[in-house]
């Protein structure tokens, strides 16, 4: 059954997950003389309950970034500041939250999980343009017993086609060390015990590669649509996993949403 999330801040830190990535989405040029502005909005977008899983469901897709000068607020950069090292460099240092690992509960239809808090994580974004390419490496580091290190690493392609039309296309791959793999993938003896999974020990790798389709449409200068697609495969470690081979290393999301830009 297709349920609705329920928790704002989640999809908040979710939006444009999933590695479709908007490598540039900190850094905003919509600004106004006084170094202000930003985007509000809401859509809606179709995604796996979780990592590896074979169901899917609607969630709430708000959206709101903004810009003040050096200092950002984004779905997927989260809150900190820019740091221009020259006109194509930049590094952006910042404040953000990722789910911590769900609980588990089984069910006759089957095991499922869902998202019980958040867990706060610092980092830096580099981001290097070149025309309408934009090269994006993310690394985070999660706090207390959300810690693991992860590389999130993307380059997105941007074409303004007319006035109206805009497309935007990235390739992404994750790598993520031992903590951060065990906390997502691994199964520990107590979970085996609980859920019937092997258990399983996960190493420091890769954990997914894939790529999104994002197609914009102004309908004024200030309002947009637009309709956000992607595709990631879980790879290595992530594939690997008890939890993925119950469900599926194919995960796909498609969503819809409407935008103010100001």
């Amino acid at each position: 059954m297709v349920k609705t999330a329920r928790k704002t801040a989640l999809l908040i830190a979710l939006c444009f997950g999933a590695n479709i990535v908007y490598a540039s989405d900190s850094n905003d040029t919509n600004k106004s003389q006084s170094g202000f502005g930003g985007s509000i909005g809401f859509g809606v977008m179709n995604r796996a309950k979780y990592e590896g899983s074979k169901s899917y469901g609607a969630q709430a897709l708000p959206v709101l970034m903004l810009n003040y000068k050096i200092f950002f607020i984004s779905p997927l950069g989260g809150i900190g500041f820019n740091l221009p090292i020259s006109k194509k460099l930049i590094v952006a240092p910042a404040l953000s939250f990722r789910p911590k690992r769900p609980k588990w509960r089984e069910e006759d239809e089957g095991a499922i999980k869902g998202f019980k808090s958040l867990g706060a994580t610092a980092g830096a974004n580099v981001i290097y343009k070149a025309n309408d390419f934009t090269f994006s490496a993310r690394v985070f580091s999660g706090f207390s017993n959300n810690k693991g290190v992860s590389t999130d690493m993307s380059v997105a392609y941007a074409k303004k086609i007319n006035d109206n039309w805009g497309l935007n296309f990235a390739l992404s791959a994750a790598y993520a060390d031992k903590n951060y793999n065990q906390i997502y993938y691994g199964v520990t003896q107590e979970y085996s015990q609980k859920f019937g999974f092997d258990i399983y020990e996960a190493k420091a790798g890769f954990r997914d590669i894939g790529f999104g389709v994002n197609i914009n449409y102004n309908i004024t200068k200030s309002l947009s649509i637009g309709v956000l697609s992607g595709y990631r495969r879980l790879i290595d470690v992530a594939a690997d996993s008890p939890i993925v081979k119950a469900g599926t290393p194919d995960q796909y999301i498609i969503g819809a949403l409407f935008a103010y830009r100001f």
